[in-house]
């Protein structure tokens, strides 16, 4: 199984990732040339990819420190959701396109918003929300059969735990 790694521990190599967010509450925000959208309270997968400087450490590390400035769709859609979780594969590929489209058949997964992180590709959005229908499949695994990898080269993150030490998969 993969390591729980800390925001220091992000891997400096490019790679994709899947951001795990949580809105408590519904609200609207304004994305870009997506205009303002209404966003429904839940549980959201936003996948991105890192293939710049400073790789994952440095995009997941921009994710999960406090927004300083709205670069990204999924800035944005941090002012209404915290990011609870994130997923990656560090191997200098970019497999977000086959990530969003093995999100997107999901049957526990709905795009909230066409286009969603989406405005350079023809993928439907890189944003997912979970339907009611229940969790379904882990994610870890879900993502390890997309890219045609074992689910131990997929590695995630979480906050530490103040609820009991409970964990996402």
């Amino acid at each position: 199984m993969g390591a729980v790694a800390t925001r220091a521990r992000f891997p400096a190599i490019g790679g994709t990732y899947v951001l795990r967010l949580e809105a408590i509450q519904a609200g609207a925000c304004r994305i870009g040339r997506l205009g303002w959208v209404n966003l429904p309270a839940g549980v959201f997968f936003y996948v991105g990819s890192a293939l710049g400087p400073g790789g994952l450490r440095g995009r997941l590390g921009r994710h999960t420190r406090p927004l300083e400035r709205r670069q990204w769709h999924v800035d944005h859609l941090r002012q209404l959701a915290d990011v609870t979780a994130a997923w990656w594969l560090a191997d200098g590929q970019r497999r977000e396109h086959v990530w969003a489209r093995a999100l997107a058949a999901a049957s526990w997964l709905e795009v909230p918003v066409p286009g969603f992180g989406a405005s350079d590709c023809d993928c439907p959005a890189h944003l997912f929300q979970r339907t009611g229908a229940g969790r379904g499949a882990p994610m870890r695994a879900l993502l390890a059969d997309a890219a045609a990898v074992h689910a131990d080269g997929i590695d995630y993150w979480q906050p530490p735990s103040t609820d009991g030490g409970c964990r996402i998969n």
